[in-house]
């Protein structure tokens, strides 16, 4: 009898463990997936004057890059990323797109210099081509954990968007941007 006792709370205990299991995953899933971040980022103003660098070397500010336009939108990728890479082709027209309207657009690169320059080179880039500072501050201040990723800010440093390149949200925000 003692070991059917034993079998019997050993078959609660794996009820228990996996019944907890579940539930740590769900809880994960509700707070600390990406799509999910209980952030509001339009209550974040993006210091526009801060120096960073081109792939060419040269210095610029974002405030530089967006003066007398509606926004600037940045998009963060990296070299090693095979989204990224892949839809270089629709940034590039994504830019021909929107910079008659109004808003800039530009690509923040997540590695070095050198890298940066060679795919804006190889890919025949003519627009802004940024690189990341080494502290990684914007990647920080937008909360850059997964790419490819873009922020829409106006030019006043507010942040009208943040999440993914293909994200619904964003077609409709830059509509409305594009109508002002």
């Amino acid at each position: 009898m003692k070991e059917s006792h034993k079998s019997y709370f050993s078959d609660i205990k794996l009820i228990v463990g996996f019944f907890l299991f579940v539930l740590a995953i769900i809880i994960f899933d509700q707070f600390f997936t990406e799509d999910k971040i209980a952030f509001d980022f339009s209550k974040i103003t993006v210091p526009m004057q801060n120096d960073i660098f081109n792939s060419q070397g040269d210095v610029t500010t974002l405030h530089k890059i967006v003066d007398g336009k509606k926004a600037i939108l940045i998009d963060f990728w990296a070299s090693w990323c095979p989204p990224c890479m892949s839809s270089m082709s629709n940034l590039i027209q994504k830019e021909k797109e929107l910079a008659p309207q109004g808003i800039v657009v530009v690509g923040m690169n997540l590695e070095d210099q050198k890298i940066a320059d060679s795919i804006r080179v190889s890919r025949n880039i003519s627009f802004n081509w940024l690189v990341e500072p080494a502290d990684q501050f914007y990647s920080k201040l937008f909360f850059i954990d997964s790419i490819p990723k873009m922020v829409l800010i106006s030019p006043e440093g507010k942040v009208l968007f943040r999440g993914h390149p293909e994200d619904s949200e964003l077609k409709e925000i830059l509509k409305t941007l594009i109508k002002k």
